[in-house]
C-alpha cells in the first residue's frame, strides 16, 4: 500500500516545541525518533502521515498544526455554492485498524480522544462480558487523565498531577494488558487507531468596526476507534467518516476562515471580477 506523504510547515515543530519548553532532542528520546527525521519535519521535508501523526499525538496538538497553512483561493461571490470543501471532499477514509496492547493504547489515548467503541462479537459469555466492562473501565480512566492533562497544558498549567492521579493511571495501563491477555485466550483480540475528525462551526456574524462579515470556523478532533472482533490478525481496514473537510475556497466576500483558530491564507485569484 502507497505511503502517504505530508509537506512540513517549515519551523511549525520547532515553534510547537518552543510552546512546549521542550527541545528536539527531548521529543526524539520520548519517541524513539532519530533526530534527523525531526530535522526533515522542522526544515519542511515532505514526511510519512504516520510519522507527523505521533509527533502530534505525542504533543497533544492536531497534525494540521505541523504541516503547511493551507491556501484558500478566493472566488467571486456570484458563485452560489460558497464554500467547497477541499481535503477528501467524500468525508470517508480507510482508517488502518492494528492489533493493540497497553503500550499502543497509552500511545493512542495520548491526545485524549472521544472513543468510539465498536463490538463485533456474537457469543459473550460472562467472563467475557466482565472482562470487557473491566477493559472499558480502564480506557476511560486512562483517557480522562490524558485529556485533563491536555487541558492543562492548553491552559499553560505546568503542574503535574497528584501522585495518587499517576498511580491511577499506570495502574490502570497494567490492567489493560492484563485483560487483553485474558480476552486473548478466549479468542477475543482488540484492534484500534486513531483519525482526525473535522467539525465546521455553524455560520456566525463577526463584527469589525461595525462592518458584520462571516466568519467559518473548522476545527479537528482526535477519535479512537476500538475494535472488539474474534479475527486474529495483524492489520484490517474499516471506513471511517472524518466530518467536514478543511475548504480549498472561500467566497469573494466570504470574510475569514479559521482553520484550528488559525487564520487561513486567502490568494486571490488573478482575473479582473467587476466591482
Amino acid at each position: 500500500m502507497a505511503k502517504t506523504m505530508l509537506t512540513p510547515e517549515i519551523g511549525a515543530l520547532d515553534k510547537v516545541l518552543k510552546a512546549h519548553n521542550k527541545s528536539r532532542v527531548d521529543l526524539a528520546g520520548a519517541l524513539g525518533m532519530s533526530r534527523g527525521t525531526l530535522k526533515k519535519i522542522a526544515d519542511g521535508v515532505s514526511t510519512k502521515d504516520q510519522t507527523l501523526k505521533r509527533v502530534a499525538m505525542h504533543l497533544k496538538i492536531p497534525v494540521d498544526h505541523l504541516i503547511m497553512t493551507p491556501k484558500l483561493e478566493v472566488v467571486p461571490s456570484e458563485n452560489p455554492s460558497g464554500i467547497q470543501c477541499g481535503i477528501n471532499d467524500s468525508g470517508f477514509e480507510q482508517l488502518e485498524m492494528r492489533q493493540l496492547d497497553a503500550f499502543q493504547f497509552a500511545i493512542l489515548l495520548d491526545s485524549g480522544p472521544e472513543l468510539i467503541w465498536n463490538l463485533n462479537v456474537n457469543n459473550i459469555d460472562a467472563t467475557v462480558s466482565d472482562l470487557l466492562k473491566k477493559l472499558e473501565e480502564n480506557v476511560n480512566i486512562v483517557n480522562c487523565r490524558q485529556r485533563d492533562n491536555f487541558q492543562s497544558e492548553k491552559n499553560k498549567c505546568e503542574a503535574m498531577p497528584p501522585l495518587a492521579l499517576q498511580i491511577e493511571e499506570k495502574q490502570s495501563l497494567n490492567k489493560i494488558e492484563i485483560i487483553i491477555n485474558e480476552l486473548k485466550l478466549k479468542g477475543i483480540y482488540i484492534y484500534g487507531n486513531n483519525y482526525m475528525y473535522w467539525s465546521r462551526d455553524q455560520e456566525r456574524e463577526f463584527s469589525c468596526l461595525g462592518e458584520g462579515a462571516m466568519v467559518y470556523k473548522f476545527h479537528s478532533d482526535y477519535k479512537f476507534l476500538i475494535f472488539i472482533d474474534n479475527r486474529n490478525v495483524n492489520v484490517f481496514h474499516r471506513e471511517v467518516y472524518i466530518g467536514s473537510a478543511p475548504p480549498k475556497k472561500v467566497p469573494w466576500d466570504g470574510g475569514r476562515v479559521m482553520i484550528n483558530g488559525k487564520h487561513a491564507e486567502l490568494v486571490e485569484q488573478d482575473d479582473n471580477f467587476p466591482f
